[in-house]
């Protein structure tokens, strides 16, 4: 009941019986199983392509984080970031998924592969003054140039501490690092924020971009993100691409990159490595991979 009223927006208190929380249990296993899962090298990192919207053409990937536990098969991000915020154990699951994507670029760069890795950044990183020294230790280990690391960080850790924030960021572009504000535009947003930081990449929240055809206001946020991101000097990308319909309001908007769906879901490591060998058919309703010349049908 503390637990949950600390993370209470707007009641700082809380009731609970033993019977309002039905998975307890299960996050206390979640918790424990964490630790094994860090041990024993159960976590693994995913990459979804980010997509040229005019030539089809793969520029990059996100890195997310996937977890191969031994009874419940892949488990998305949220169960894991649950478990390792109430361990306290989100600085070192943080740093782990970093290292990964170097490791990732390594082996990208080795096949003659160069595209840029995005990788979320948690509050507990942002505000360590040691993270600087990481990424120019984990870009020395695995011999990556950090023009092709991408730090992803949402807008409420953005509006948490200005000046920290600002700080960090600054040192952390001097790398050569690039900085994305994710799920821009999701929630209340201040956006008094874009001007003390320096981005590189806006990537405008999925929801406005998958329920584009439910109302002009969706189209109206992605219009004005553009601007913004112009008035910024900085990209915009999309997310939650699903179908064509999209892909050509986007383009009419003026969107050059995103990810989504119509593409490709996060794939591992050799699959990703094989899609950036061909080239996208995008059809009436979905997109595939050829190994022939780059078409766009539809």
């Amino acid at each position: 009941a503390l637990k949950q009223a600390k993370q209470n927006r707007y009641d700082n208190f809380c009731y609970m019986s033993l019977f309002d929380k039905t998975d307890n249990s299960r996050s206390i296993t979640l918790k424990a199983d964490l630790k094994r899962a860090l041990a024993h090298n159960e976590l693994e990192i995913y990459y979804q392509p980010k997509v040229n919207l005019h030539t089809l053409q793969i520029t990059g990937a996100e890195c997310l984080l996937r977890w191969n536990h031994p009874l419940d098969g892949i488990l998305f991000p949220g169960a894991l970031i649950e478990a390792a915020e109430s361990y306290n154990m989100m600085h070192e699951m943080g740093y782990w998924v970093l290292e990964a994507a170097f490791k990732g670029a390594q082996q990208l760069t080795a096949a003659n592969i160069h595209l840029k890795l995005s990788v979320n950044m948690s509050p507990t990183q942002l505000y360590d003054p040691h993270f600087v020294d990481h990424l120019a230790r984990f870009a020395r280990i695995y011999a990556v140039d950090l023009k092709q690391i991408e730090i992803e960080l949402t807008e409420d850790v953005a509006l948490s501490n200005s000046f920290g924030v600002t700080t960090q960021l600054k040192q952390i572009r001097a790398l050569g690092v690039s900085v994305a504000i994710d799920d821009f535009g999701k929630g209340y947003s201040n956006l008094a924020y874009m001007r003390n930081i320096e981005l590189d990449t806006i990537k405008v929240d999925k929801t406005f971009v998958m329920e584009l055809g439910e109302s002009p206001i969706n189209r109206a946020v992605i219009e004005a993100s553009k601007l913004i991101a112009t008035a910024a000097n900085c990209e915009v990308i999309a997310e939650g691409i699903e179908n064509i319909h999209q892909l050509h309001v986007l383009r009419e908007i003026g969107i050059v990159e995103g990810q989504g769906f119509l593409f490709s879901r996060a794939v591992p490591l050799p699959e990703f490595m094989a899609l950036t060998q061909q080239d996208f058919i995008v059809g009436n309703s979905h997109a595939r991979r050829t190994d022939t010349d780059n078409k766009l049908h539809g």
